[in-house]
């Protein structure tokens, strides 16, 4: 079995080249790890609401790029292939040319415990010849003797213009640090983070366009706003279950999708679809509900645009999870101290990436999360062995 620490430095050597580096998640999270997976990675789950396909939900999860910014890598997939083809699959060193070993140092097993990807047949076998190993396999790097494919892509590129992959969520608590003016903050205690994933209309390219995107009209396809809208309860219902199962109260939001991946929509389209969503029946009875069962109101801070001062650098200012913000949930929280036990801060992530995508220069929420936090390596299956999968149902 491959040690936690070696795996987080190996995840971060995914950024290798100069330029790719400037992208990749802090170095402390790496040198730290060991305590850090101890610490925090128990508390991690991966949300969905999949009735019936865990397996796709789980590659979903684990199959994920080091940065995706609107379908530019970046220059971080120069490793990807090898990475996970030893690390998930166990293939031996390139001197060893032989099929892969699951049992002998790969973490397929611990990964996959339903040894698939897809419980769908045919997305199974689509799945496995894109990412496994085949010694005759014309795609592979010729220049290895073990050869690999090269430049691997995220699972996410199996949502196309008949199927949908899975929506999934990452919550964890995690530990933040980051300088600002010269003045080094953090909160090694921990803030309770859950990590949405927007539909991405950033670029062409992008499956949810291929899905979703009606070229003629320029928005949403007739016969899939019903779809499009159901998603966005998805994501409310994880939301609200996610605050119920850690005794949270407060929500800040943030406008998942509606910034630089709704480009290609109508302005505020996106913004709409969030707000119809948060007031239909179904959520609103969802969140009485859970609330009943709680004993507590669970109040929603939707933000749609910046300043977002739980977010620095996107309207400035110190950080919510920070002491020195003096932030006390709009003032629904006695203090400090009270608003981080009480609240539950929500990050816009992409379909594609780790978590953070592209850092310290990625100027978007899930950047200034990334570039300040743990969450790279604890929402990762890969990195985080104490991970969890919990079903929303909805």
């Amino acid at each position: 079995m491959i040690a936690i620490d070696s795996l987080a430095q190996q995840a971060r050597a995914l950024w290798s080249t100069p330029y790719s580096s400037q992208f990749a998640f802090p170095t402390w999270v790496a040198n730290e790890w060991a305590q850090i997976h101890q610490t925090f990675g128990p508390t991690a789950k991966i949300y969905h609401s999949s009735p019936d396909n865990l397996p796709e939900v789980r590659t979903l999860a684990i199959f994920r790029e080091p940065t995706n910014i609107a379908m530019d890598r970046c220059g971080s997939r120069e490793t990807l292939d090898k990475f996970y083809q030893k690390t998930i699959f166990g293939f031996r060193s390139s001197e060893n040319t032989e099929d892969e070993d699951r049992s002998g140092g790969g973490l397929f097993s611990n990964l996959f415990p339903e040894g698939k990807f897809s419980n769908d047949k045919g997305r199974d076998a689509e799945i496995s010849s894109y990412y496994e190993f085949k010694s005759e396999d014309s795609s592979c790097s010729s220049d290895d003797p073990a050869r690999f494919r090269k430049n691997l892509e995220g699972a996410y590129r199996f949502t196309n213009e008949s199927y949908l992959m899975p929506q999934i969520a990452a919550y964890a608590k995690t530990p933040m640090r980051y300088e600002i003016g010269g003045t080094l903050y953090s909160n090694e205690e921990g803030v309770h983070t859950l990590s949405l994933v927007g539909s991405g209309f950033d670029a062409w390219q992008q499956p949810d366009c291929a899905y979703y995107f009606d070229k003629s009209t320029q928005t949403i396809r007739g016969d899939r706003k019903e779809e499009f809208f159901r998603q966005r309860q998805i994501s409310f219902a994880i939301v609200l279950q996610c605050c119920h199962d850690h005794g949270l109260d407060r929500i800040e939001f943030v406008a998942v999708g509606a910034g630089a991946f709704s480009a290609l929509l109508p302005p505020g389209i996106v913004v709409e679809y969030l707000k119809s969503a948060w007031a239909s029946e179904k959520i609103q009875d969802l969140k009485s509900s859970l609330e009943s069962i709680g004993g507590r109101e669970i109040h929603l801070s939707f933000r749609t645009e910046p300043p977002f001062s739980h977010c620095v650098g996107i309207g400035g200012g110190v950080p919510s999870w920070y002491r020195e913000s003096g932030y006390t949930a709009q003032g629904q929280a006695d203090s400090w101290e009270d608003a981080m036990e009480r609240t539950l801060f929500i990050n816009a992530w992409d379909p594609w990436s780790l978590v953070g995508n592209g850092n310290e220069n990625d100027h978007s929420v899930d950047g200034f999360y990334g570039r300040q936090s743990a969450l790279s390596l604890l929402a990762w299956p890969i990195t985080n062995s104490f991970i969890q999968y919990r079903k929303v149902d909805f």
